[in-house]
């Protein structure tokens, strides 16, 4: 367990170390400006308030305010305090592309980036993948995919994906261990999920069906509650994004892209464009995921047998 352990810590290390390497020391997208901003406004004066931009709205009490979940913005508010620390101590110097403290913000997807990789490893080991493939497929991510880019830059989604990843390795082990903790765990970061990005809803079938994969052996009773503790702990995070929302902005979804409130009608024109479109079907343009549906065939028959 040791070894495994030091291995773990290795790994972070390794992609934590490469991807600060690489760090640009600054923002690059309007949408990372707001976020850092939001985070700013937050340490210094207590509220959401930042300077209008074309991706701001007006919030229920008439101020200017960002789109985006409050997750990643508390989660950065240590690297912000870290940076206001450093401007006392070498103010201004001149290496820097940007002050300390957009610089410190800036990293902060380098760190979640390669907690997912961990998890990513772990969750290959725990499906019964050699070591040597699992780390193969884990160096690949990290290097070969957006998975690096995302890093770079002050996006939510590589934090949406580290929450998803540890929700699954939840699942995984709490199916071998059946320790509580680990559906406590799962249940939170499903919820916080949802606190980061609302949209991460439809995700959740997916986790809910891995989850009673799990555990089908068992008597009912014990089916019951386990899906029941699950859900509860997971609606408080709708609950708590909603009230958010509520409190935000006036309406329960929040803002996306554009002044609008929550609608399925672009469900029968958005979603065959996104699956079948010789422009961006992911079916075509990401064939692997094809596999998807053997595999959850191939999991379930698995565990049943």
């Amino acid at each position: 367990m040791g070894a495994t352990r030091k291995f773990y810590i290795c790994l972070y290390l390794f992609f934590v170390s490469l991807y600060l390497l690489t760090t640009p020391g600054h923002l690059y997208t309007v949408d990372s400006e707001v976020s850092f901003e939001t985070t700013q406004s937050l340490v210094e004066n207590g509220t959401l308030e930042v300077s209008s931009s074309k991706i701001t709205v007006t919030d229920a009490q008439g101020k200017s305010t960002g789109r985006y979940g409050l997750l990643q913005m508390i989660l950065c508010i240590p690297l912000y305090l870290l940076g206001d620390g450093l401007e006392v101590l070498i103010p201004e110097p001149t290496y820097l592309y940007e002050n300390w403290r957009v610089t410190c913000v800036a990293t902060f997807n380098q760190f979640i980036a390669a907690i997912g990789l961990v998890f990513f490893y772990s969750i290959l080991r725990t499906l019964g993948s050699c070591h040597g493939a699992c780390f193969a497929a884990t160096i690949s991510l990290g290097f070969a995919t957006p998975w690096w880019t995302y890093s770079r830059d002050l996006f939510r989604q590589p934090i949406a994906g580290v929450l998803f990843l540890w929700a699954i390795w939840g699942i995984l082990k709490y199916g071998k261990t059946q320790r509580k903790g680990l559906l406590i765990q799962t249940g939170v970061v499903t919820g916080l999920s949802v606190w980061n990005r609302l949209t991460a809803v439809v995700a959740w079938p997916g986790l809910f069906v891995l989850l009673i994969s799990r555990i089908w052996g068992e008597n009912r009773r014990t089916i019951l509650r386990v899906t029941v503790s699950i859900l509860f702990l997971a609606v408080l995070g709708i609950s708590l994004q909603i009230a958010t929302n509520y409190w935000r902005f006036g309406h329960w979804w929040g803002w996306a892209y554009e002044n609008r409130k929550f609608s399925l009608d672009f469900v029968p024109r958005n979603v065959p464009d996104l699956l079948l479109s010789p422009a961006r079907g992911l079916l075509l343009f990401c064939p692997a995921l094809v596999l998807v549906f053997h595999g959850i065939v191939a999991t379930w028959t698995v565990d049943r047998g």
